[in-house]
């Protein structure tokens, strides 16, 4: 939990607010956060790979979130990005 899984990095060309901006999580989750300012992803709660939706013999689960970034201008403008998030399963079970 807190563990930072990447920084997003935006731009825009602009001036004054019109080219200050904001990271946004589009979708609803408890897995990730997003630091508005800086855009910071980190995992909000720990990850047990066993109990996640998948096939019985997927070594890997991938997750699509949509990012927005928004800039404080009037109008405000917008983008939209996917990301994707792919857990892979570690060998943390020993052999009984």
């Amino acid at each position: 939990i807190g563990l930072i899984i990447d920084t997003l990095n935006g731009s825009d060309c602009d001036i004054g607010l019109n080219g200050q901006f904001e990271y946004r999580l589009l979708n609803r989750t408890d897995l990730l956060i997003i630091d508005p300012r800086t855009g910071q992803l980190s995992l909000n709660q720990s990850i047990d790979f066993e109990q996640l939706p998948r096939h019985k013999y997927q070594d890997t689960v991938d997750f699509e979130y949509l990012i927005q970034i928004q800039d404080f201008g009037q109008p405000s403008l917008a983008s939209q990005k996917k990301i994707i998030l792919r857990i892979r399963d570690l060998n943390d079970h020993v052999p009984v």
